[in-house]
């Protein structure tokens, strides 16, 4: 840098780091489908309340099979958005685990400051 500037870069710092371990994925995967039970049956009431339906009428497999991944991909990329909005070069991907627990996710090689 000119005139012994130094760049955002130089001024990072690592604030924390998250490993997933076995046991980690075990739990995140615990917690995971026990939400999607707790917001699938409040959805649920919701679809009853509000179309006067009988809550059997909803095709859950269809929820469960595309819908819920389908939400993922477009909570990545609403991520990937704001990568790109903050003068990012966004990658999307998908894995798996531990063999365990399934994931999409967004990535830059961009340096983020913490407010952005």
């Amino acid at each position: 840098m000119p005139h012994g500037k130094t760049s955002d870069k130089d001024n990072l710092k690592l604030i924390g780091k998250m490993e997933l371990t076995m046991e980690t994925a075990k739990e995140l995967n615990f917690f995971g489908i026990a939400a999607l039970f707790v917001f699938g049956a409040v959805f649920i009431e919701a679809y009853v309340l509000l179309t006067g339906k009988n809550g059997t009428d909803i095709r859950v497999d269809l929820i469960f099979v595309l819908m819920i991944p389908l939400a993922v991909m477009v909570h990545e990329l609403a991520h990937g958005l704001v990568m790109g909005f903050f003068g990012g070069r966004p990658k999307f991907g998908f894995g798996i685990a531990h063999k365990l627990l399934p994931y999409f996710y967004a990535t830059a090689q961009t340096f983020f400051k913490r407010n952005q």
